[in-house]
């Protein structure tokens, strides 16, 4: 097993893709939030937010870092930043 997969959590069965609610791994959360601290000091935050494009970049981040993830944005990167928004006020 690649040591960059552990703690990423993979979709199983044979070909059924889940329709349920996706639980993300703390390691899967923590590459997030090393991803966005990235995109920030390259220049993606904005006054009012982030950029045109982040997610997209996000994703690359997460790809690279975690190879085996199935993450993708819509609906999980969206989804996890929009739940940090309205959790912590902040982002």
């Amino acid at each position: 097993m690649d040591p960059l997969c552990v703690g990423v959590r993979k979709e199983s069965g044979k070909g059924k893709v889940s329709r349920g609610r996706r639980s993300w791994s703390r390691v899967e959360e923590d590459a997030l939030i090393h991803c966005l601290t990235d995109i920030v000091n390259d220049g993606w935050k904005a006054e009012n937010g982030f950029k045109d494009g982040f997610l997209r970049e996000l994703e690359k981040g997460m790809r690279k870092t975690l190879p085996c993830t199935d993450i993708v944005v819509n609906p999980h990167i969206n989804s996890k930043i929009h739940m940090w928004k309205k959790e912590y006020s902040a982002l």
